[in-house]
């Protein structure tokens, strides 16, 4: 996977400046617009990979991730949320306000700390809509995690990936769904 743009972005933590803008911002607007053009355009496979990039050396802020899939208006799309999310902090993007067509929906289930006065990611749950080359999947996780220590258990239909000292707990692969734990002794409090 070839990439032409840096994921600073992710980490950096805008400075507030009274009707302005962080001049850091700027610089970094195009990379923003070249993340959102490439994990709308590439293949599952390497869109998995940059997520696993992502988060497996520091806690990225998740909104980047969550606005860019979706289609402009999303918001005035009324959404019923599985039973398995919580309406009042979890993100749910259905295929319906998705800009991707290949995925059947992207969730991000939260924690909402209130004694750090913040809201951090527990997972990030993936189904797509038809099934895939699931060795294929594996590998593209397993050079995502490259420069970090994991082991891979492969159970029947199932991958399981456990990363040590990462943001990244676990993940858990199928040929239909991705999930990814985030290891809650990594979060940080990004604010915006």
């Amino acid at each position: 996977m070839n990439i032409d743009f840096k994921l600073d972005f992710l980490y950096y933590q805008e400075e507030g400046i009274l009707d302005g803008v962080d001049p850091k911002m700027q610089e970094l607007y195009p990379h923003i617009n070249k993340f959102g053009e490439f994990i709308n355009m590439t293949s599952i496979s390497d869109l998995l990979q940059l997520l696993c990039i992502s988060y497996k050396k520091e806690y990225c802020q998740e909104h980047y991730w969550f606005d860019q899939f979706m289609i402009e208006g999303a918001y005035k799309i009324r959404t019923i949320y599985p039973d398995d999310l919580d309406e009042e902090i979890d993100l749910y993007l259905p295929e319906e306000k998705m800009v991707r067509d290949d995925l059947q929906y992207l969730a991000f289930k939260m924690f909402n700390d209130i004694n750090r006065n913040a809201s951090f990611v527990k997972e990030i749950v993936i189904n797509f809509k038809e099934s895939q080359n699931y060795l294929a999947i594996a590998q593209s996780i397993e050079d995502g995690l490259e420069g970090v220590s994991f082991t891979r258990e492969d159970i029947l239909d199932e991958t399981i990936f456990i990363v040590l000292n990462s943001p990244i707990a676990n993940i858990m692969i199928s040929t239909d769904s991705f999930k990814m734990v985030i290891n809650e002794n990594k979060w940080i409090k990004y604010f915006g």
